[in-house]
Order: structure tokens, then sequence, then C-alpha cells
């Protein structure tokens, strides 16, 4: 959050609109530490933390490329997008969450 707090003023001189520094900066920033803790899990886990923790800063990246204040409707947008996005990450199933694919299980098991 503090590095999208310093390029505030850098973003809002390209989008034309100021705040989206400390939003993305923070996003991006927790994509990045979520990405290295999931690293002792190996390559592709760690992939897959970074992707899903980036998944709820698109919507406000949407709201950047339009160059709109996050205000009014556009901050209901990405609000709702966002709360959207974890909701679906926990309501979707992964492939390991199927006893075929437990390697704990005994093979007659499966």
């Amino acid at each position: 959050a503090l590095a999208g707090f310093s390029l505030d003023a850098a973003i809002a001189r390209r989008i034309g609109v100021k705040g989206y520094g400390p939003l993305i900066g923070a996003g991006l920033g927790n994509a990045f530490s979520d990405g290295v803790a999931g690293l002792p899990e190996g390559l592709p886990a760690a992939a897959g933390v970074t992707a899903g923790a980036v998944l709820p800063v698109l919507p406000a990246l949407v709201t950047v490329a339009m160059k709109k204040p996050l205000t009014g409707p556009y901050a209901k947008f990405v609000g709702a997008s966002s709360a959207l996005l974890l909701a679906a990450s926990f309501v979707m199933e992964t492939p390991q969450q199927h006893a075929g694919n437990d390697p704990t299980a005994r093979t007659e098991d499966r």
C-alpha cells in the first residue's frame, strides 16, 4: 500500500484520477507476499495463490482503464465484483477435493 501511495501522483497524472495508487499497491503487494508464502509448497502452488490474490484487484483495474473515479456506482462495482470473486473462490471445487485424487486414500477406496 505504501508503494502504491507513493506512486499515486504518477498514476493520477496518467489516468487523470487520484486514489488508485494505494488500492492497487495494496492488492499487488498482497499478491506478491502470498506468492512468496506459497513457494514452499512449490512453484505451481505459489502461482495459483498469486493468481487468486490478484483476482480482487481486477475490477479496480477495469475502472482505472475507464479513467473513472472510484466513487458512486464505480465503487459499488469494484466492491461487489471483488466480493463475488472472493465468494467464488470458496465455492469452487478443486480437483484435490475429489476422493479419487486423494494421495492418502488406499487403492481399494479409489
